[in-house]
């Protein structure tokens, strides 16, 4: 799975990071399928864990997304996939599908 963040919200007086949206990839057997979304956060600058906007990396907005949802993401991708290459549901007309075989 790829996990891309694609924007950030911030809170300028001091840096804290309110609002991530990220996007996920996944790609198997020839399917590729995608998720996103957004986490809210509630950062204390007082905390001594706070990171300010200005100090973050990628790598690190990564692993908040995948500590809060990171296993939820990978299972609804797989389940897209699993569905592509076994659908329970199919769609059509049968009357146009037997004109088609003629």
């Amino acid at each position: 799975m790829e996990l891309r963040i694609t924007d950030l919200t911030h809170k300028v007086k001091n840096g804290a990071v309110v609002s991530v949206f990220w996007e996920a990839v996944m790609s198997d057997a020839g399917f590729s399928f995608s998720d996103y979304g957004k986490l809210e956060f509630f950062p204390d600058p007082d905390d001594p864990d706070f990171i300010p906007y200005g100090d973050l990396t990628e790598e690190i907005v990564k692993g908040w997304v995948l500590d809060k949802i990171g296993a939820d993401i990978e299972q609804r991708l797989v389940a897209k996939i699993g569905e592509k290459e076994n659908p329970t549901f199919t769609s059509g007309l049968p009357w146009t599908q037997n004109e088609e075989e003629s």
